[in-house]
């Protein structure tokens, strides 16, 4: 005998009853409480996912020091030359050497820089300055910032979501054990009150 498929609609009609509260005597009040609490939950991520995405973004992007801010904060870039060749990497990381370069005044200055695999003395490095004419870390570039924006949001949801999870299975396991409590107590009640209200044999 061939198993009828049950169609998908009949599936969320189920799920719909099961969510929505009635007075079904079959329903225990635990029940209620945990139909109640996945809806809740649902409606949480619905809602909190975009919301959470949004403001992650924000102030992901807010924080992010970009070329613009540099140059508002009076960086500027500089072309440097390095001053000795750049050993081969070590573990995997580039060793700094030492450059030199000229401020606008025309004072000349030194410092360590990050140089590429390989280069020689005499190459020509384009480095940032801070106001003061230090050497100063690459800031990120606008598109940069909007990329590890990004993602942070993207990782927000999911991270949202685990959470309300976590959430949910707390209280399945605390609903779970007031209906296991529930249970036993009615098993309990039956088993009193089942021989005392049986009826005599012929």
């Amino acid at each position: 005998m061939r198993q009828q498929r049950v169609p998908r609609t009949g599936r969320v009609a189920r799920v719909a009853r099961w969510l929505w509260p009635d007075h079904n005597p079959l329903r225990r009040a635990c029940d209620r409480a945990e139909a109640g609490i996945v809806a809740l939950l649902v409606g949480a991520f619905l809602i909190g996912a975009p919301a959470i995405a949004l403001i992650t973004w924000r102030l992901t992007l807010n924080s992010s020091f970009t070329t613009a801010d540099a140059v508002h904060h009076g960086w500027r870039q500089v072309s440097a030359v390095q001053q000795a060749d750049e050993p081969d990497w070590i573990d995997g990381y580039a060793s700094p050497v030492p450059v030199r370069w000229t401020a606008p005044g025309g004072v000349q200055h030194t410092g360590q820089f990050l140089a590429s695999p390989g280069a020689r003395a005499g190459t020509r490095i384009t480095a940032w300055t801070n106001a003061s004419g230090h050497l100063t870390e690459t800031p990120m570039s606008p598109r940069q910032a909007l990329t590890q924006a990004a993602l942070a949001a993207a990782f927000a949801v999911p991270i949202w979501a685990l959470t309300l999870l976590c959430a949910g299975m707390l209280c399945h396991h605390i609903v779970d054990r007031r209906r296991l409590s529930a249970w036993e107590a009615d098993w309990r009640t039956s088993n009193l009150s089942g021989p005392a209200g049986a009826s005599p044999g012929r």
